[in-house]
């Protein structure tokens, strides 16, 4: 019979929300109560059972706001979606396990979430592992960008930039000054990724936060979400990018292949040396010569989580049996190699507070 079990969920904003609510619908172990939050109104609220818009998490009573809606709706375990919650649900365990509230965190450490979701500080962090990261300089003014780039070899080879913090590929642009700009103007969509330094400079100004400048890595790029606990890898899970549209996978493959050996191995690594719990998801890529390296993380449940999902290992169920201390740690995944995923778009509709899909 089914456990009856209270979760909530932040972020029913995030693109990956009505997946993950759709996975835990999936589940023959539990029966989900969903109860949702998030900082601004959204359709995508309709899929849990309740939510609530309760402000944005940069305001400091936002910890008091979640925990207050965990008391209230007597939620059992708190599964964050969007990065940034991660690391103020960490400062805040304590007074959420006093309520009965085990939140799903790759750590308990507050420091080393921050860590692992800032790119410069988590390749330093990696290298210490002695994982491969690209070549890389971290920049804050234009003297600093300059003789970065030039390091880097540019502008005869690309190289690429993005912010220290950031979510969906917002800031990263590939400098490449071999591209065609009117080919580009005429041919591609306005949010082309493609710039080079110069125009890049007259964005920036003279001082800007804290960017990565990095070498270009041409070759295959694969999300991986990792299952794990307490530093143990149950399940390595890898998808080979086939298709992007605005930096989010919208075409993609459950690859056992030629990397895969190396892919788990770098899993294996990444988690034990930070004694990393739930699910982790990592972004590899290949260089000009086809080796790896990580281009970055995210601790958390990952926009296409469903492919796992529909592979066989129902990642967000499994998170919850570890959070209840029912996982069985004997767990041998059964995973579908070779499933396809394709993402398309579909639309909500309101009329006089009804709510439904096309």
């Amino acid at each position: 019979m089914a456990r009856n079990t209270r979760l909530l969920l932040t972020g029913f904003c995030a693109p990956g929300f009505t997946s993950i609510v759709y996975a835990l619908r999936k589940s023959k172990k539990f029966e989900f109560y969903i109860y949702s939050t998030d900082w601004k109104p959204n359709l995508a609220s309709q899929y849990a059972d309740n939510s609530e818009v309760i402000g944005d998490n940069l305001v400091p009573e936002w910890p008091d706001k979640i925990i207050a809606a965990a008391e209230k709706e007597k939620i059992e375990v708190l599964i964050p979606i969007r990065t940034d919650d991660l690391a103020l649900l960490a400062r805040n365990i304590d007074a959420l396990r006093e309520i009965g509230v085990e939140p799903t965190l790759p750590s308990e450490d507050p420091k080393l979430i921050e860590t692992l979701s800032n790119k410069v500080e988590l390749y330093r962090a990696v290298e210490k592992l002695s994982l491969e990261t690209p070549e890389h300089y971290a920049v804050t003014n234009i003297d600093e960008l300059d003789k970065a780039a030039d390091a880097l070899g540019y502008p005869d080879i690309p190289i690429c930039i993005k912010p220290a913090v950031a979510d969906g590929s917002r800031g990263f642009r590939i400098l490449d000054e071999t591209k065609d700009r009117k080919m580009m103007f005429f041919s591609e969509k306005p949010n082309s990724t493609y710039s080079d330094l110069d125009t890049l400079k007259e964005i920036l100004g003279e001082s800007f936060q804290k960017m990565l400048l990095m070498e270009f890595l041409p070759g295959r790029e694969y999300t991986v979400d990792i299952l794990c606990q307490k530093g143990v890898v149950y399940a390595v899970l890898p998808r080979l990018r086939t298709v992007m549209t605005g930096g989010i996978t919208t075409g993609a493959v459950l690859a056992k292949d030629d990397q895969f050996d190396f892919i788990n191995q770098f899993s294996e690594r990444i988690v034990k040396g930070h004694n990393l719990s739930y699910n982790i998801g990592i972004q590899l890529r290949e260089d000009r010569n086809g080796k790896l390296k990580l281009l970055e993380m995210n601790p958390r449940l990952q926009g296409t989580t469903i492919i796992s999902v529909e592979g066989g290992v129902n990642i967000p169920e499994i998170m919850v049996d570890m959070a209840l201390d029912s996982f069985d740690t004997d767990y041998t995944p059964d995973i579908k190699w070779g499933l396809k995923l394709q993402r398309v778009w579909r639309e909500i509709l309101e009329y006089e507070g009804k709510k439904w899909t096309s």
